[in-house]
């Protein structure tokens, strides 16, 4: 916030005392007037702007490219102003991106954008792909150093911390790597609810060991977490408190190339202080791999998550217990430019999740999706896709097929609003039974309110397996509303609606436990706030109240939740 707003400044004292003599060494300077600033002090400040940003730790990839292309239009705006010759002003921009794609390779593709979008610039025919060939010409040249020092008086800037995740049932998909958009809804998606939260974005930093382009963390949390319906009953509620301290490592590298990377692993040892659940230890990780060069992106990710649990499911069974699962996930993608307005993008997606409980079925899950993109706008591409998966339960029991043929669209729709989404026809067969259909859709949407204010919507529905070897449609609506109040306090709240609707038990070849038919519509509301004391130490609060209620009455429940958490990461 403090690099946006100091670019806005300078952009118009800039602009006030450029008036009537322009900014490039070659205009005139009425005597007495302060001689202004010329394209090399605008490029070397930009380039330190964008490289604290791109560099820092504390910033998740999201607020980075939003603040990088804040700061590159700033600069170009306040260089260009007053200039009239179009030779001149695309000289500026393209100077300027040039020294911000060398200053973070890997967001070159945001900063050529940004440059490119100025009024300026935008009314020049070909500016923007001069622009975008130079700055990743630019990018393949990295500055060598990258040592930022902030202005006297400035503050450093710290990251705000995931709230507490909330309780999911073990059998939901769990996600896999990270993205943008998980990074942007990590209160909404789905998590350990007994082990803390590892987000891609640090909670808090000091640097352990820096290197050139890498560096290594230790992480630690401890926190407490009251549940009033640990087991998720209507009747003979059992309430609780789970105490936890989770030491952890993170090691991220490639903060400054074209490609860049990080692992981070945590493991949970808790403790219900009630003794209404055995003690555990949890063990959280994930790994993520991304390459852009402008013409060809490659993303991977791998994830691992030790869950224990009430299992949903389960509950139609009368397991009214804590549950052991594993779910493991291996992702991947491939993007390339094909012409000037096309590309097209491959993937694989891999799912396994075994259960520790008797009597519930594990599963693995293929899904390798097929996309195509055509670039509508500068700003925005249509697509067109197809997804093949394969749905397979441990056990002997047969495989599931599923096809998605799906139509949608990515990008900045609006100034303020940007996303993916996806819409198509869907179906599934799983062995000789009758062939299911769906209306499918996925997406995610972030629209920022104010500067400070933002808010994230998250849309899905899929098919997927229950613990009990059923074909499920899975609903989910989800948003989130987060405010920066002060430079370390944020506030936030969040609602999520779910729509279970269970099918036949298909997968699995024991006698199916239920012959009735199951719909569950479950809310979720919640509340969080974070504080930062310090670049090492952040706390957050996190209040969620969960309502069940299903077509089966032994399945309805309601619980609350509160949770506190200290994070500390050198």
């Amino acid at each position: 916030m403090k690099l946006t707003l100091g670019a806005w400044l300078l952009a118009l004292l800039v602009a006030f005392v450029g008036v009537g003599s322009g900014f490039a060494g070659n205009d005139g300077v009425a005597a007495g007037q302060a001689v202004p600033a010329g394209r090399s002090t605008f490029a070397a400040n930009l380039a330190a702007q964008v490289s604290e940003i791109a560099n820092s730790p504390m910033i998740s990839r999201a607020k980075k490219e939003k603040r990088i292309s804040t700061a590159v239009r700033v600069a170009v705006v306040a260089a260009t102003a007053y200039k009239q010759d179009a030779d001149e002003v695309l000289g500026i921009a393209i100077e300027l991106s040039g020294a911000a794609a060398r200053a973070a390779p890997h967001f070159t593709d945001v900063i050529a954008k940004a440059a490119s979008f100025v009024p300026a610039v935008i009314r020049i025919d070909g500016a923007s792909g001069q622009i975008r060939t130079a700055s990743f010409a630019a990018a393949k040249a990295p500055m060598r150093e990258r040592k930022v020092t902030p202005p006297a008086g400035a503050y450093a800037e710290t990251p705000l911390p995931s709230p507490m995740p909330a309780e999911v049932p073990a059998g939901q998909n769990a996600p896999v790597g990270t993205s943008v958009a998980d990074e942007t809804m990590q209160s909404a998606a789905a998590d350990n609810p007994t082990s803390p939260e590892i987000s891609s974005a640090p909670s808090a930093g000091r640097s352990f060991s820096q290197i050139h382009n890498a560096s290594f963390h230790l992480t630690a949390q401890v926190g407490a977490r009251y549940d009033d319906n640990i087991f998720q009953s209507e009747t003979d509620k059992v309430a609780d408190t789970m105490v936890w301290i989770a030491p952890g490592a993170e090691f991220r590298f490639g903060q400054s190339s074209l490609a860049h990377g990080s692992v981070v692993y945590q493991e949970a040892f808790q403790r219900y202080l009630q003794n209404s659940v055995a003690n555990a230890s949890l063990g959280t990780g994930n790994a993520d791999f991304g390459y852009d060069d402008g013409r060809v992106a490659v993303a991977g990710g791998a994830s691992l998550q030790q869950l224990y649990q009430t299992n949903v499911d389960a509950l139609a069974l009368g397991i009214r217990e804590l549950t052991r699962s594993d779910v493991f996930g291996l992702n991947g993608s491939v993007e390339s430019q094909l012409g000037v307005k096309l590309s097209a993008k491959a993937g694989a997606d891999f799912r396994r999740t075994d259960y520790k409980t008797a009597g519930l079925v594990g599963n693995q899950y293929t899904d390798l999706p097929l996309k195509l993109y055509f670039k509508a706008t500068p700003k925005v591409d249509l697509s067109t896709g197809i997804t093949y998966g394969i749905e397979t339960p441990q056990g002997g029991g047969p495989r599931g097929k599923d096809w998605y043929y799906n139509v949608g669209a990515r990008g900045s729709f609006t100034p303020k609003l940007s996303g993916e989404f996806s819409v198509g026809y869907q179906t599934r067969a799983v062995g000789t039974n009758p062939q299911e259909k769906l209306l499918g859709f996925d997406g995610t949407f972030s629209y920022e309110l104010t500067p400070k204010t933002s808010s994230a919507l998250v849309l899905s529905r899929d098919f997927r397996a229950s613990a009990l070897g059923e074909s499920l449609k899975d609903s989910r609506y989800s948003f989130t509303l987060s405010t920066d109040v002060t430079p370390r306090w944020q506030l936030g709240a969040s609602v999520t609606y779910r729509d279970l609707d269970y099918g036949a038990a298909v997968f699995t070849t024991a006698n199916p436990p239920l012959s009735l038919h199951r719909r569950d519509k479950g809310l979720e509301t919640g509340l969080f706030t974070s504080f930062n004391y310090s670049d090492w130490l952040t706390a957050t609060a996190n209040y969620a109240f969960r309502n069940n209620h299903s077509t089966l009455s032994e399945v309805d429940f309601s619980d609350n939740i509160l949770s506190l958490m200290l994070g500390f990461r050198y």
